[in-house]
């Protein structure tokens, strides 16, 4: 079974030779994606945290006017 797979892989990367430069685009676009979606509910939070805090200091100085 280990003879077939490397077969495979052969197959894949002597076709990918010719085709590395998109290949390696296509593959530093695939982990920016998946950075960003990692990335995505930290960002968010940290601009809820921000924007209730705003709020919070906004509402005390209203009351203490």
């Amino acid at each position: 079974m280990q003879s077939s797979h490397s077969y495979y892989i052969s197959i894949l990367l002597t076709y990918l030779k010719s085709l590395w430069h998109k290949s390696l685009l296509l593959l530093i676009l695939l982990l920016i994606g998946i950075a960003l979606r990692l990335f995505n509910p930290q960002l968010l939070a940290a601009f809820i945290d921000t924007a209730s805090a705003r709020t919070i200091t906004l509402s005390l100085k209203a009351t203490h006017v």
